[in-house]
């Protein structure tokens, strides 16, 4: 499940994504990215799975995935992982 909301800490605009094994809802940056496997960046997918690769680059033929950069990476409000 995909809300979109705002960030209490710095106001952005976000997506919240619902992780489905424990309900929990993962605050996410507001527009998708796509994303190949080969590297060791943590996204979110729209299912709200951990996904690790990399981004893929513009003009890459590389079949890709759409997900979710996890906001606490770029939220200028300080750490809020949970």
């Amino acid at each position: 499940m995909i809300r979109s909301g705002t960030c209490n800490r710095c106001g952005k605009e976000i997506t919240w994504i619902r992780r489905e094994s424990d309900k929990k809802w993962l605050p996410c940056e507001f527009s998708p990215v796509d994303a190949v496997n080969g590297g060791n960046e943590r996204f979110i997918t729209m299912k709200g799975e951990t996904f690790t690769g990399r981004r893929r680059i513009i003009g890459e033929n590389a079949i890709a995935v759409q997900v979710y950069v996890p906001h606490w990476f770029h939220c200028k409000g300080g750490s809020n992982e949970t």
